[in-house]
């Protein structure tokens, strides 16, 4: 069938305005007819009527329509101006997988200290056409909602006691912290990862080496906005079973969508620790660089069968080459290169040089390898923040 809004959108006029305009002129054209045959019509005015006609008669039926590329692509739309449906736009249930967070500091097997996740939840959701998400809007809709630190986080309590914590600030927010949370009957949260304006340095952070975008210090100061992701931490001793919330975005032009839940699945089975533990590394506070050459090797824990390759410490993951080095600009300007060698020696070429900015965490992340053809976990060689700024 025919789209008539694909076809009559561009011009406004609707095929019943066409019927009833072509009635109505073929009617005056018969009067004007017989007029003019009883001599009471003259012939060079019969144009001139005829157009005014068409001219007074259009709009008096003409509906107004809004163009839809989603609605002339086959698809169902309802996309009329006073219309408040949300035509094709739709939010779909996700299910993100959770990943285990091991204590890798302590002797193989490393225990589980928590779950996590962090979910972009809008990347599979369709927004109406013409009318983009506005992601400032991004929500969650769960119970249990307490402010922690000026943002607000969505807890999963024990449902035999569902008691709100006194100090929600106490609440732990990186997932390490996780084991030593004194509240009992808090079992995990989910919360909005936040991002900022840059220029903002009071409230911001820029993003460092592994970040996708500013970093919100400060989210009670009404400057932060939703980054389009939401974060879930939960403790090891969650009870297996799966675990949801809802959440809802408007549109730019401020029309609500349907909401969407988010499920997350906690096994019956607690994970495989790794076989490889490479830990994280302090390698500078604001003042400079700590001791130099640092060997790599001792940050490794190990509780496989075959033998750790030193050679095979790689310090940029993310690439399928083997970086044996890499060159980092920190956001004071200067340039740092850090070199690991066959033996899993770390060095750095311009020690000297102290740190100038305040706003780079993670320098560099490493890996390693063993005979086995096992790979760590990522290690994350970082600045120490406390200094200001």
């Amino acid at each position: 069938m025919v789209n008539e809004l694909c076809q009559l959108a561009s011009s406004g006029v609707s095929i019943k305005s066409i019927i009833f305009i072509g009635i109505i002129l073929i009617l005056l054209g018969a009067v004007s007819y017989l007029m003019y045959k009883s001599g009471r019509l003259k012939t060079k005015w019969i144009l001139p009527i005829m157009l005014l006609a068409f001219t007074v008669l259009t709009p008096l039926s003409q509906p107004l329509f809004a163009q839809s590329v989603s609605g002339c692509n086959g698809q169902t739309t309802d996309t009329r101006v006073n219309n408040t449906s949300i035509g094709d736009g739709n939010l779909v249930n996700d299910g993100p997988s959770l990943t285990g967070f091991f204590d890798i500091y302590q002797s193989y097997p490393f225990p589980l200290i928590a779950y996590s996740a962090l979910h972009t939840i809008v990347n599979n959701d369709t927004a109406p056409g013409g009318d983009p998400f506005n992601f400032s809007t991004l929500r969650l809709l769960g119970g249990n909602s307490v402010m922690d630190e000026g943002q607000e986080k969505f807890l999963i309590l024990d449902p035999n006691d569902q008691t709100l914590p006194l100090n929600p600030d106490d609440i732990w927010n990186d997932v390490i912290y996780a084991q030593s949370d004194t509240h009992t009957n808090v079992w995990g949260w989910w919360q909005l990862e936040l991002t900022c304006n840059v220029s903002d340095l009071v409230n911001c952070l820029p993003p460092g080496p592994f970040d996708d975008h500013p970093i919100c210090t400060n989210p009670g100061s009404g400057t932060c906005w939703p980054s389009g992701k939401v974060k879930v931490s939960l403790k090891n001793t969650i009870p297996a079973g799966t675990y949801t919330i809802p959440y809802t975005v408007d549109t730019v032009g401020g029309t609500p969508l349907n909401t969407a839940t988010i499920s997350i699945e906690v096994p019956g089975t607690p994970p495989e620790p790794p076989i490889i533990g490479a830990r994280d590394i302090d390698i500078g506070n604001c003042s400079g660089w700590g001791f130099f050459p640092q060997d790599l090797m001792s940050l490794i824990t190990y509780g496989g069968s075959g033998t750790l390759l030193p050679s095979t410490i790689d310090l940029l993951p993310d690439t399928p080459e083997l970086d044996k080095s890499i060159t980092v600009t920190e956001p004071g300007g200067e340039v740092y290169t850090f070199t690991v060698d066959n033996d899993g020696i770390l060095t750095l070429d311009n020690l000297n040089n102290p740190i100038s900015g305040w706003g780079i965490n993670g320098i560099f992340k490493f890996t390693i390898m063993d005979s086995n053809g096992m790979m760590s976990n990522v290690g994350l060689a970082y600045i120490n923040l406390g200094c200001g700024g």
